[in-house]
């Protein structure tokens, strides 16, 4: 069930775009176009209990969305042509679409691309090489079944063992909560030992679900060989760059690019900063990734893309897509501004109050 406050989110999308407030606002705040962004295409209902569901679609609505890009003329391009139009080194033909998806999810092979390429759509996405190469736990899917699996969590951290009941739907909510935002933030080496820590407590082997989750090398290079998808680096371990020292922020960006890059025999140009907000990614980062010469990196701060992006494109902004608003009316809202500008003058409001 989405919760009253999520009710009112849909209904007001659902009424901004009946009263065609899409129309109005996209000469003015659609810009030349939008990075979508996904992480899993996959026929496991959408929850808003669990992050890793958060940015989660149903094929059908995968499909819906795509008839509805197509219909309405969007250009639906790569990362790379992303960069082109926006420095203007690539003409202009309307505005334009691009496809991400982050972590490197099978279903992104199983599902997303199979709906893709029998469309000839090209698709992005963005691999967390730890992952890939099985060195790093998808922590949150064995968070998440331990929580769904139990009435209680018992989380070891900093020396002590912390308690979260977790017998209702809104204590599993604010248990999950609390453990990911300690791990979110932790080292890799520490939150590698927290996870093998659970794993022996509650019998869930974090690194099978990761197997079982994850994309294989021999996907990636299928879907690499098509022509229609691009990979980028998503750092070694999802690290949270901003926790990190300079050193150790430059290790999870160029090291993942080298992995990746062994992996596929080609270059890697593009970059998505995990969590992508600012307290995830800052100044510091946008330089690391501008010193290694990426082409593009992407947050997850909300919003279209202008001219002026050229002067920022290692900062570009995103719209999600998924989770309980499996509506294309959302997508509508998103796409043509109306939600940022809504959302801009709010804000204002509230400064000036």
């Amino acid at each position: 069930m989405i919760r009253g406050g999520r009710h009112a989110r849909l209904w007001a999308c659902q009424a901004l775009y009946a009263l065609g407030m899409h129309r109005l606002f996209e000469k003015a705040f659609g810009g030349l176009g939008s990075i979508l962004m996904f992480h899993r295409v996959t026929e496991v209902a959408p929850s808003h209990c669990y992050w890793s569901q958060k940015y989660s679609v149903l094929p059908g609505h995968f499909v819906r969305l795509i008839d509805m890009l197509i219909e309405w003329d969007y250009n639906i391009v790569s990362m790379s042509e992303v960069g082109r139009r926006i420095t203007g080194a690539s003409p202009s033909a309307g505005r334009f679409i691009c496809l991400t998806f982050d972590d490197g999810y099978r279903d992104n092979y199983d599902v997303a691309f199979s709906i893709c390429a029998s469309r000839g759509i090209p698709m992005m996405v963005y691999l967390t090489t730890g992952f890939i190469r099985r060195t790093d736990p998808m922590w949150w899917l064995g968070l998440e079944k331990i929580i769904a699996e139990n009435d209680r969590l018992e989380f070891p951290w900093d020396g002590v063992v912390r308690h979260y009941p977790a017998r209702t739907p809104a204590q599993k909510r604010k248990a999950y909560s609390a453990a990911a935002g300690l791990l979110v933030v932790a080292s890799r080496r520490y939150r590698q030992w927290v996870c093998k820590e659970l794993g022996i407590n509650y019998g869930v082997s974090f690194m099978e679900l990761t197997d079982t989750n994850t994309l294989t090398p021999k996907m990636i290079r299928d879907m690499h060989a098509s022509g229609l998808v691009e990979f980028g680096a998503h750092t070694v371990s999802h690290a949270n760059l901003l926790r990190l020292s300079l050193s150790d922020a430059h290790y999870e960006i160029a090291e993942s690019r080298r992995d990746l890059e062994d992996l596929l025999e080609d270059k890697v140009r593009h970059f998505a900063f995990p969590y992508g907000r600012a307290d995830a990614a800052g100044s510091r980062e946008l330089a690391l990734c501008r010193e290694l010469d990426f082409e593009t990196a992407t947050t997850t701060r909300i919003g279209n893309l202008f001219p002026g992006h050229r002067e920022w494109m290692h900062a570009l902004p995103r719209l999600p897509i998924g989770g309980e608003y499996q509506d294309n009316s959302v997508a509508a809202i998103l796409l043509s501004g109306t939600y940022s500008a809504l959302r801009q003058r709010v804000s204002r409001a509230l400064v000036t109050v």
